[in-house]
């Protein structure tokens, strides 16, 4: 990995690198600000499900970070030629009827309208969790301006992660009907899992060997479902985590 180190690549050589890397580049790019996208606008759209004012400013907050996040994307992608329209347009277009198109099923389910605050937490808790692992992933990149918004925005996703387990060990803390809360843990989670996108994609040598992703998709799967399982010992709750209808890219549990 001679040309591809970690952060090699800047504004000025983008241009110099093969069409290939360009082309994975702007679609990984254009495919995670449309999910940080999504964050900021379906996250402050449920903003009045907030039990308390503390919690409703902390809500506020995530999603003014995701709207930043957006921004800081897309501007990365308009210096290398691409608009924010023309991203949108990759985005959308990349998870119609594809392999990828459950990784998004997550970001999309968070404006439902049968939502509760406890599915607004159980995003956060769950969804930035996987989150974390990705950007996390992306900030060695061999595209130095990528890495070093995706380093900003992992700082802001471990405040989003943390925050959904404090609402989520605030709401088992109260009567609740714990069926209902497995079957909506489990719903997240299997959306965690997906979010990832499927396992061994024919280009996961090549963005190795471009040093645009360190860790393959299923390398970063199986670590996050190592770290919920963990989690939920904790909380003495490993019996949330019940047999996936699917337990396979994409991953489905059927609520009891």
């Amino acid at each position: 990995m001679s040309y591809f180190e970690k952060e090699s690549i800047g504004f000025d050589n983008f241009d110099t690198c093969p069409e290939d890397y360009k082309k994975i580049v702007i679609r990984i790019l254009a495919l995670q600000a449309y999910a940080e996208r999504l964050g900021a606008i379906e996250v402050s759209g449920k903003l009045s499900l907030a039990p308390d004012f503390r919690a409703r400013r902390q809500v506020s907050q995530i999603a003014h970070e995701e709207s930043i996040h957006a921004c800081l994307l897309y501007g990365i992608l308009e210096k290398v030629g691409v608009s924010e329209n023309e991203a949108l347009t990759i985005a959308m277009g990349s998870n119609l009827d594809t392999p990828s198109s459950k990784s998004l099923e997550g970001p999309m389910a968070v404006g439902d309208d049968d939502n509760q605050w406890i599915d607004i937490a159980l995003n956060a808790m769950l969804l930035d969790r996987a989150g974390c692992y990705m950007v996390n992933n992306f900030a060695q990149s061999s595209f130095k301006p990528w890495a070093n918004a995706c380093q900003r925005i992992y700082k802001d996703e471990l405040f989003h992660k943390s925050f959904g387990l404090a609402q989520f060990k605030k709401h088992i803390s109260q009567p609740h009907d714990e069926s209902e809360l497995i079957n909506k843990f489990m719903t997240w989670y299997s959306r965690g899992l997906n979010f990832f996108g499927p396992p061994n994609v024919k280009s996961t040598d090549r963005l190795k060997e471009y040093g645009i992703k360190r860790e393959d998709n299923e390398t970063m799967r199986l670590k996050y479902i190592e770290e919920v399982a963990a989690m939920m010992r904790d909380l003495n709750l490993s019996h949330f985590i019940k047999p996936l209808k699917v337990d396979a890219y994409p991953f489905r549990f059927e609520a009891s």
